[in-house]
């Protein structure tokens, strides 16, 4: 049985902790994100170690802890979403 077809590397990266994201909320902490660059200056990747729950999980959690879609729906989803 023959190996797949793969091609490996060792390449420099520049690897930086700078870059500082969140409002300082509980919702949104603030925290610090590792960045990987190329050499040129291209952005690779990045690690968020607590990225912000999607607002659209939010909503549904929202949902279901107020006993679901009800009179209000529009109002409560407005205010989740931060569209007062």
């Amino acid at each position: 049985m023959s190996a797949p077809n793969t091609d490996v590397y060792i390449i420099p990266v520049i690897r930086t902790s700078l870059t500082v994201r969140g409002k300082g909320t509980q919702e949104d902490p603030m925290r610090r994100i590792t960045q990987y660059w190329s050499c040129e200056g291209e952005l690779l990747a990045e690690q968020d170690p607590d990225p912000p729950e999607p607002k659209w999980r939010a909503l549904l959690k929202e949902l279901d802890n107020n006993g679901g879609l009800g009179m209000d729906t529009h109002a409560r989803i407005r205010k989740i979403l931060g569209e007062n």
